[in-house]
């Protein structure tokens, strides 16, 4: 057994390194310790921690005064880089330059590669209504692409004619629009493909003559405005269309996308639009007429009265100048008493009103570059505010052009009983450079205007009454993939909740609650035609061909003459009043070219209820209409389902619906067949030809709703 004795001389040797260590640290007081360490440990008192007065006073003297703090350099620059560094990744949504204010204000979505306003966190939606109605609203529709079309005007015109048709409307060839004082819309289509593959509604705005320009066949520029999803289609067709062109024919085109953002828009709708502008504006070296001009504006009750697509070009100082320093409510200043003078000035509108300086590319990047920081406009606002300086006297030498264009707010022509149109909703789209998104922005808003998302302006399209791109334009690919993503969203959510608590749709009898089958419904309606009608004798159409949506202002007044029209009363029998009517109309040639082609309706309900989406629109029965005659009938009909099946032929669908502010009751957009729909003029009763049933998807009841056609 070892004995437990200790080598004092080796253990002590093994660990000198340690003893010297330990002898210089008790020997050395100072070092990096702070002063209050240096107090004698039965002295030292939390409190004298943080506060040197609490520490004796030989120690005080001592104290040398506190270092000053470097700057946090690192913070400053990444929020200056934050931006830049998020948009470097892949797969990642664009920044409108409103976004950062958006952000905090509102619900933000990714559509279409960017990062949108979808709603405001007010959720304030009749708030919405009153100021669409009452005041000013105000969207950033900058997400919208710009492609600029340049060469000589007669080979621009005979590109568009393979993308369009003369029988929808009006196009870019027609002479308003050619003087550039008017900016038009149109919806285009894949080459020479119309009335099938639509692509989406254009806004399209020529370039204003200058007198040195050959008037036979100059040089112009076309700016054409598309919605983001149906931007590649359009610009595909155009690069198809110029590639087979003659090498001196060939056309420039250039796309001003978010990449470069050399044009921003903002859209203000409202009858206080105009007043809106007037405060946040202030002309910098305008021309006389056009400061008439901008003065006898502020007369009309509402911009819907002037030229539907008037433009208006100024030139206006920087915004910030004269940016209110509080945001309060203002009351309109437009006046009611117009005189007739006035009125015909205005209405007389002239194309030189158009013609401004942004077209130059090398303005617009000059006017970006110019801009001022805001720190330097802040303490010339703060001078101003403090009756230090006058805006007056402020050397501001920068001019920035804008472009005006006004809205009626009735994009499409409603064709209701009293052959009425709805022309709420006006106002003014603005078009700026880049680089002043913000400061136009934030004028606007404290000078009376409210920001709203993508839901208040789907919801101020729907009290119009038209079909907003992509949902409601079922004939497009924008649309059909619209469609495939939000039946796809809504299978989902339908499918998370447990099967006690959702909705069997198969026992009600909607075979699909989250899409609407227009190519089921097509196909039956031509089945029911080829079966029953014996007048198809015009050419076979292609079996490989789909729908489309009719858009001939011709034949579609014709089909709503005959829808509105009463047959007059004779010894003839039902059918044959019918059949003249057919032959009187030239419907039969009508069904017979587009046998597969969708009509766009409005639907108002009947007294009560409120259409949703994918809702079925149906065709009554002859003993329906006895209801309509009860004075106390409330306009729904309760009738039990057999074997899940409809009881009433669906003609149509809702593309989208709710409840409507304007009217006080339910309204909605949708689509029929048009062989279904000449089924309504089959009716016995003529004052009722107009009505059908509309059936929730989550009900079984049908409630009476009448339909009118719309032209768009």
């Amino acid at each position: 057994m070892a004995s437990k004795t200790l080598d004092v001389k080796g253990f002590i040797e093994s660990r000198v390194d340690e003893i010297k260590k330990m002898e210089i640290a008790v020997k050395t007081i100072g070092g990096s310790r702070s002063l209050f360490q240096t107090v004698s440990r039965r002295m030292r008192r939390r409190a004298a921690s943080h506060n040197r007065k609490r520490l004796p006073k030989r120690l005080i003297s001592k104290d040398t005064t506190d270092k000053t703090k470097p700057t946090a350099t690192t913070k400053k620059k990444r929020r200056t880089s934050k931006k830049r560094n998020f948009q470097r990744k892949d797969n990642v949504s664009q920044w409108l330059e409103t976004h950062i204010w958006h952000a905090k204000r509102m619900k933000m979505s990714d559509q279409w590669n960017f990062k949108i306003a979808e709603i405001s966190c007010e959720k304030g939606k009749r708030a919405a209504y009153r100021a669409c109605k009452n005041e000013c609203t105000i969207q950033d529709i900058s997400y919208y692409r710009c492609i600029e079309i340049k060469g000589l005007q007669q080979v621009i015109v005979n590109t568009f004619a393979r993308l369009t048709n003369n029988q929808t409307g009006s196009t870019i060839d027609s002479m308003d629009y050619l003087q550039g004082g008017v900016e038009g819309c149109l919806v285009c289509y894949y080459c020479d493909s119309y009335p099938y593959q639509a692509i989406g509604p254009v806004s399209f705005l020529w370039n204003c003559l200058d007198s040195s320009d050959d008037t036979s066949n100059p040089n112009r520029s076309l700016w054409l405005w598309c919605h983001p999803s149906c931007y590649q289609e359009l610009l595909d067709q155009i690069t198809l269309i110029n590639q087979q062109n003659r090498q001196d024919n060939k056309l420039e085109i250039d796309s001003h996308t978010a990449d470069d953002s050399s044009l921003l828009r903002f859209s203000l709708r409202g009858p206080m639009s105009q007043s809106v502008l007037y405060r946040a504006f202030k002309l910098h070296n305008e021309r006389s007429e056009i400061e008439t001009t901008w003065t006898k504006l502020l007369t009309l009750s509402s911009t819907a009265t002037l030229p539907r697509g008037s433009v208006l070009a100024l030139n206006v100082g920087d915004p910030r100048l004269n940016r209110p320093i509080l945001k309060k409510r203002y009351h309109n200043l437009n006046r009611s008493i117009v005189t007739d003078s006035c009125q015909s000035y205005l209405q007389n509108w002239s194309s030189e009103f158009a013609r401004t300086l942004l077209w130059n590319p090398t303005i617009r990047k000059n006017v970006k570059e110019a801009k001022k920081p805001d720190h330097e406009l802040n303490k010339l606002r703060m001078q101003i505010f403090n009756g230090q300086l006058e805006l007056n006297d402020i050397d501001n030498k920068i001019s920035i052009p804008v472009l005006l264009i006004q809205q009626t707010g009735a994009t499409a022509t409603l064709i209701n009983i009293n052959n009425e149109s709805d022309f709420i909703n006006s106002g003014w789209d603005l078009i700026l450079p880049a680089g002043w998104g913000m400061p136009f922005w934030l004028s606007l808003i404290y000078c009376g205007a409210r920001a709203i998302g993508l839901q208040e302006s789907a919801k101020q399209y729907l009290e119009q009454g038209i079909p907003i791109f992509p949902s409601d334009y079922p004939d497009t690919a924008a649309g059909c993939i619209n469609a495939v993503a939000t039946h796809q969203k809504l299978t989902s959510d339908y499918y998370l909740r447990p099967p006690a608590k959702r909705i069997n749709y198969s026992k009600i009898g909607i075979l699909s609650p989250f899409l609407n089958r227009w190519d089921e419904l097509i196909e039956y309606w031509r089945k029911s035609l080829q079966v029953t009608e014996s007048f198809k004798t015009g050419e076979k159409i292609h079996e490989t061909r789909t729908y489309y949506v009719i858009r001939c202002r011709k034949e579609l007044s014709t089909l709503n003459q005959l829808l509105l029209k009463k047959v007059c009363k004779s010894n003839r029998t039902q059918a044959e009043a019918f059949d003249k009517e057919m032959s009187n109309f030239g419907i039969s040639q009508i069904i017979n070219n587009h046998s597969r082609a969708l009509v766009a309706v409005k639907i108002k309900m009947y007294k009560r209820g409120t259409p949703r989406q994918f809702c079925p629109v149906c065709l009554p029965r002859n003993e329906d209409f006895s209801k309509l005659k009860d004075e106390y009938f409330k306009g729904n009909l309760d009738k039990s389902l057999l074997q899940g099946v409809l009881e009433r032929s669906i003609i149509g669908y809702v593309s989208c619906g709710d409840y409507s502010h304007s009217v006080g009751y339910g309204c909605a957009v949708g689509y029929c067949s048009i062989v279904g729909l000449t089924k309504l003029f089959e009716q016995p009763i003529d004052q009722f030809r107009h009505f059908i049933l509309i059936r929730d998807t989550k009900s079984l009841q049908y409630h009476f709703a009448s339909l009118k056609i719309l032209i768009f």
